[in-house]
C-alpha cells in the first residue's frame, strides 16, 4: 500500500491534536529564558534533525553552540513543549545539588516506558518513598562496598582472562583486534554477580543480553520524536517503533526471567545480591525484570564505551600511553597483573580516566529532570512539571573553566595541580551527575574502567590499525559511543618490537 496517504493522514491528525492540546492546556505565566527562534509545530527540532540524517553535528554540540549565543540557561522547544537547557556549571549545580529536591522528578519519553515497567525503575521513577526504597536497595545490596569487595578476585581474574582472549584473537588476525565485545561481556559478568550473586556464571545470559542492550539504545534514539508528536503512536504505518519496543521488551523478559527462575530454584540462593532485595520486598515481577535489566543497560555500554574512548585517546597520544604504562607496570615491565588495590594507588591512571570522562561524557545530556514544584533557576521562575536538561558536554567543555577544553590533557587532574583547581572546575566535572540523583554505580564504574584499562595497557602497547589512527567520530543516542567501534593493533609488552601475528 502507498504510504503517502498515511503521511497526509498523520499531518491532518497531528494538526488537530496540536490545536486541541493547546486549547486544553492552561496558559502558562512562566516567562521562559531566551532561546533560538522556533518554527510552528516542530519548535527547534529542525536544528537537531541533522543527526538523524547522518550529519556531523550531534544535539549536545548544537545546544552547546546555541548556549554561547543565548546563555547558560536557555529554552529549546521539542515540538510544542519547552525544555530548559542548562549549559553552565552554576546552573547545573543549582539544579543537581542546591535545589535537587525541586528538580528530582524525571521526564521519560513514551517509548522507554515499555522497558521500564511504566517508569518504575530507579532511573525513571520520580523522587519519593518508592524511589528512596529502590536507591536504598542498590546502595545496600548491588553497590554495597562489601558486595563489591567480595568479588575483587573474580573481577581481577576475569580481566586477565579477557586480555588472554584478546591476545589469542589478535594472533589470529595479524595483531588487529576489535576489543569492544570482550570488554562488554566482561562488564556483564561483573554486573551479573552483583544482581544474581557471586556464583553467577551463565555465558548464555551474557551473550543473550548483550544485543538487547544495543537494540534498546538504538531504539531510544527516536524517543524524543514520539514525545514531540504524541499522535504518531496512533497512526497506522507510523507505529513501527512502538511495536519494536514491545518485541524487545518481550525478549528482555524472557532472558532475565530465565536467570530469576534459576536463582529461585537454587537450594541456597544468595541473600546479599540485588535480586534477593527485590524479591524479598515484594516488587511485581515485571518491575523486578525491568529494574535488573536497567542495571545492565546503564552499566555495560557506559563502562565499555569509556574504555574504548580511553584506548583511542592513548593510541592518538603515544607519549601519554608511555607515561601511563610506566605507572601501571611499576616501572619494571614485569608486573603480571594490576590489582584493584594497585589501581586505587595510581594517580596518573585516575587522571587519564577522569580526562576521558570529561572529554567524552557517556550521557552528555544525562536523563532529563522535571520540576516537582514551582521554583527558580538563576533568577528565572520555573513552573512545576517543566522539563530541565543539563548539558554535561557543555559544562565539561566550557572554555571559561577548562584550559584548552578540546585537548586531551590528563595532567589537569593531577594532585600537583590541585592548587589551581577552582570551585568552578570541581562543579564543572559531572560525568555521573551530582546531588540527590547522582549515579548509584559511580564507584563501581570508575573502578571497572580503571582496572580494565590498567591491565590492557600493562599487557599490550596499543597502536593504530592503519596510518590514520582510530576514528574518533561520535555517535549519540542515549550513550555517547564511537560511531565506528574501535579497531586497533596491539603489541605484547614482553617484546615491544614484535607485533602479534
Amino acid at each position: 500500500m502507498d504510504k503517502n496517504p498515511w503521511i497526509i493522514v498523520s499531518m491532518v491528525v497531528g494538526m488537530i491534536f496540536i490545536v486541541l492540546e493547546r486549547r486544553r492546556r492552561p496558559k502558562s505565566t512562566m516567562k521562559l529564558p531566551p532561546g533560538p527562534p522556533k518554527l510552528p509545530i516542530i519548535g527547534n527540532l529542525h536544528q537537531n534533525l541533522r543527526q538523524i540524517g547522518g550529519g556531523d553535528e550531534l544535539i549536545h554540540i548544537t545546544l552547546f553552540k546555541m548556549s554561547q549565543k543565548y546563555g547558560g540557561i536557555m529554552t529549546a522547544w521539542l515540538g510544542t513543549k519547552p525544555t530548559i537547557i542548562v549549559s553552565d556549571h552554576e546552573g547545573a549545580w543549582e539544579v543537581l545539588v542546591n535545589k535537587s529536591a525541586d528538580y528530582a522528578s524525571r521526564l521519560v519519553a513514551y517509548i522507554p516506558k515499555y522497558i521500564s515497567a511504566n517508569c518504575t525503575t530507579l532511573s525513571t521513577s520520580d523522587h519519593g518513598p518508592y524511589w528512596q526504597s529502590l536507591r536504598k536497595g542498590v546502595q545496600g545490596y548491588a553497590m554495597n562496598p562489601s558486595a563489591i569487595s567480595t568479588q575483587t578476585l573474580s573481577q581481577e581474574n576475569e580481566v586477565i582472562a579477557m586480555t588472554q582472549t584478546i591476545q589469542e584473537q589478535a594472533m589470529i588476525n595479524g595483531g588487529i583486534i576489535r576489543p569492544l565485545v570482550y570488554i562488554r561481556h566482561n562488564t556483564i559478568r561483573v554486573v551479573g554477580r552483583l544482581c544474581f550473586g557471586p556464583e553467577f556464571n551463565n555465558e548464555a545470559f551474557v551473550i543473550g543480553i548483550d544485543p538487547l542492550i544495543d537494540d534498546i539504545i538504538n531504539l531510544f534514539a527516536i524517543s524524543r520524536f514520539s514525545d514531540a508528536f504524541p499522535f504518531i503512536r496512533y497512526i497506522p504505518g507510523l507505529w513501527g517503533s512502538f511495536r519494536q519496543a514491545v518485541e524487545i521488551r518481550d525478549r528482555v523478559v524472557s532472558t532475565v526471567q530465565s536467570e530469576i527462575t534459576h536463582y529461585q530454584s537454587s537450594k541456597s540462593p544468595c541473600t546479599t545480591c540485588y535480586l534477593h532485595f527485590l524479591l524479598s520486598h515484594g516488587y511485581p515481577m515485571e518491575t523486578i525484570i525491568s529494574i535488573l535489566f536497567e542495571m545492565f543497560l546503564l552499566s555495560v555500554d557506559s563502562t565499555s564505551s569509556t574504555i574504548a574512548w580511553a584506548l583511542a585517546f592513548l593510541i592518538r597520544n603515544p607519549e601519554i600511553q608511555k607515561k601511563l604504562f610506566k605507572e601501571v607496570s611499576g616501572g619494571d615491565e614485569k608486573r603480571e597483573r594490576v590489582t584493584v588495590y594497585q589501581v586505587n594507588k595510581m594517580p596518573y591512571l585516575q587522571a587519564v580516566v577522569n580526562e576521558v570522562f570529561r572529554m567524552k561524557p557517556i550521557a552528555p545530556l544525562a536523563i532529563p529532570h522535571k520540576t516537582v514544584k514551582d521554583t527558580t533557576l538563576k533568577g528565572w521562575k520555573i513552573n512545576k512539571a517543566t522539563a530541565v536538561m543539563v548539558n554535561i558536554y557543555a559544562v565539561h567543555h566550557d572554555p571559561k573553566v577548562w584550559d584548552h577544553p578540546e585537548q586531551f590533557m590528563p595532567e589537569r587532574f593531577l594532585n600537583e595541580n590541585a592548587r589551581n583547581v577552582s570551585v568552578a572546575m570541581e562543579r564543572s566535572f559531572l560525568p555521573f551527575g551530582a546531588g540527590m540523583r547522582i549515579c548509584a554505580g559511580m564507584d563501581l564504574g570508575k573502578l571497572q574502567v580503571g582496572l580494565t584499562l590498567a591491565n590492557l595497557i600493562n599487557k599490550f602497547e596499543w597502536v593504530a590499525a592503519d596510518g590514520d589512527g582510530p576514528d574518533m567520530t561520535d555517535d549519540y543516542t542515549i550513550i555517547l559511543r564511537m560511531k565506528e567501534p574501535l579497531v586497533a593493533g596491539i603489541k605484547l609488552r614482553t617484546n615491544l618490537g614484535t607485533t602479534l601475528s
